[in-house]
């Protein structure tokens, strides 16, 4: 393929028509009878293959319902769903071939890494500390799952969970997520840092394993904003819990067990998705709290989705830098370039716009649901989180594709997608004349 065909293939193209293969291919294994246990639709087969391929969660038939090569299968999707078919396939034909100009400008956009000539280096860090985090994660769970009952075996369990948490799936191997672990804080902890070393994203990763390679650490903006942005997501999202559901969610477990199971759940609602307690049985502020931290998601280039933490940093940071009155938007002593600040405004419209047409489209389908429990189920599909309400299985086909086609959009990004939709990027080359309207 020519240089000016490699270019014109956007990379928002890629990515799109690259998890439509993986979702393709997935609902095919999945299909097979040597996959499943008893007779599932092909509709609720593709819904579950799009479902793991977007790491989102969201389930429609019991986990149960698969065979052992029907898991295997599952873990899969959730691992290249999670890395990227993209991602891997570079990464396997690095081995082989030298990247061209042309084909390192086209990954350097679809990582959305700018030192695109160090292209190899970075694809060797994101596969080795994916597989080297899920690997020391499988043998800590490996011990702490002895603890509880693991029909399809201790290590495909703990290798299972390690990697659905990394990749921040959600997905578990039992039938009723984690509730049956709430009672066990090493297991949460263990969790949870598997959860939040996936969000955080791979530049931020490189940032660090330039610091020992060099013993010198210079943080980038990125990585400042980053780290800074996702620990005060975890430390607010869990102390709001922590006082919230003293009294509900969190009254059976002991004084431990109550912050652990907060924290828990706050890194959770970023992208993961999986619960120890019923979320039907949250309390409203909790539901608004998780819809809040659903839209945002994790960090860019990690494995989690939503709006992403330094898009919402950007966002509030231009709201402040208008309120007092600058003319550019500054976060710690570094001025955002224009255009990215037109692109995160443009990134929340879109993702609010698409999911107030989501959660539109479904309250035509779903006359006797409740509005929250709607708009919680579209939201946790655009911020490919999986955390419901347990209404998913009882929604109807329309609803069940507009989740699909949400949870698409939400891995994809709202704007990448619109990006990769145009037919070709429009060059002006004129100016209208500047008038002044009045606002607010």
């Amino acid at each position: 393929m020519s240089k000016q065909k490699v270019l014109h293939l956007s990379p928002g193209r890629i990515i799109l028509l690259s998890f439509a293969a993986i979702i393709g291919l997935g609902t095919f294994l999945l299909w097979l009878p040597a996959a499943r246990t008893t007779e599932i639709a092909l509709f609720d087969l593709f819904f579950t293959s799009a479902s793991t391929t977007c790491v989102t969660g969201l389930t429609v038939i019991p986990v149960s319902s698969f065979t052992f090569f029907g898991k295997c299968v599952l873990l899969a999707l959730i691992q290249v769903g999670g890395l990227g078919l993209i991602t891997l396939s570079y990464f396997i034909v690095s081995f082989f071939l030298q990247f061209g100009i042309a084909s390192r400008l086209l990954a350097g956009h679809i990582f959305e890494f700018e030192l695109w000539g160090k292209l190899r280096q970075f694809l060797m860090l994101i596969v080795g500390m994916t597989f080297a985090c899920e690997a020391i994660g499988t043998a800590i769970l490996y011990a702490q799952f002895a603890a509880i009952p693991c029909p399809d075996g201790r290590f495909f369990t703990a290798l299972f969970h390690a990697v659905s948490a990394f990749c921040s799936a959600g997905i578990t191997t039992f039938d009723n997520n984690l509730i049956g672990i709430g009672h066990h804080p090493g297991m949460l902890l263990t969790l949870s840092i598997l959860m939040f070393l996936g969000s955080i994203g791979f530049v931020v990763w490189y940032d660090f394993a330039r610091f020992f390679r060099t013993r010198h650490f210079k943080a980038s903006l990125h990585t400042k904003i980053t780290l800074t942005s996702s620990l005060l997501f975890v430390l607010v999202g869990g102390f709001i819990i922590w006082v919230v559901e003293q009294d509900y969610l969190l009254a059976p477990f002991s004084e431990v067990g109550r912050i652990a199971n907060a924290f828990f759940y706050a890194i959770s609602m970023r992208g993961p998705g999986f619960y120890t307690m019923p979320v039907a049985n949250a309390s409203q502020p909790t539901l608004l709290t998780s819809l809040v931290f659903m839209f945002v998601g994790a960090s860019p280039g990690s494995m989690g989705s939503g709006i992403k933490t330094t898009a919402f940093v950007i966002f509030v940071a231009t709201v402040f830098s208008i309120m007092r009155g600058r003319s550019s938007v500054e976060l710690a002593g570094r001025r955002i370039p224009t255009d990215q600040v037109y692109k995160v405004m443009a990134l929340v419209s879109l993702g609010l716009f698409w999911i107030f047409i989501s959660t539109f489209v479904m309250l035509l389908f779903e006359r006797n649901m409740k509005f929250v429990e709607v708009l919680f189920e579209a939201v946790s599909a655009f911020g490919t989180c999986g955390l419901s309400t347990g209404i998913t299985p009882m929604l109807s086909s329309a609803s069940k594709i507009t989740l699909i086609v949400t949870m698409l959009v939400g891995r994809v990004g709202a704007l990448t997608l619109a990006l990769a939709l145009r037919r070709k990027e429009s060059k002006h080359v004129y100016e209208y004349p500047e008038e002044r309207i009045m606002i607010g």
